[in-house]
């Protein structure tokens, strides 16, 4: 881990970056008001398990390969986290969490939540920030890459 940290002025503090292509990518951020939030969860990082919402952007392993043990750690300290996945993830991700629940010998709590292109979420305490998923347009393997945007979400 680098000493370098992003700071943006809405108040998001990028915490970690782990990427190694074909290896594992997560991008770990912070709100100031200690929120946490994973982009890409394909390593586990310890800081990583505070991470409340996870959002990934596609199937491969390196980008969601330690989803289900981020949720296994969370349940040591922590409520559920909720998992935004692409559609076609879902089906074989959750059987990956069934298969995980057998070698562990207890349930996983692992909250699975389609987030296709162009839709949005809030996030945050305040719900603050709004995270929405694109189309990148490009592909690997045949698997469409999705991309998110976050910002700070204006209350009217």
């Amino acid at each position: 881990m680098s000493d370098l940290a992003i700071t943006t002025l809405g108040g998001l503090r990028v915490a970690n970056v782990q990427a190694m292509g074909g290896y594992h990518s997560c991008i770990h951020v912070r709100t100031e008001d200690k929120d946490s939030i994973m982009f890409d969860c394909g390593v586990l990082l310890y800081e990583g398990v505070s991470a409340k919402w996870v959002f990934i952007s596609h199937g491969h392993v390196d980008h969601i390969g330690a989803a289900i043990q981020h949720a296994r750690a969370r349940a040591l300290s922590h409520s559920p986290a909720t998992y935004f996945v692409p559609e076609e993830v879902v089906e074989p991700l959750m059987r990956a969490h069934e298969a995980y629940e057998k070698l562990d010998g207890r349930a996983i709590a692992f909250h699975v939540q389609v987030m296709r292109p162009f839709e949005s979420v809030l996030v945050g305490k305040r719900k603050q920030f709004r995270v929405q998923a694109f189309p990148t347009g490009m592909y690997m393997c045949d698997v469409m890459l999705k991309g998110f945007t976050f910002a700070v979400a204006r209350q009217y």
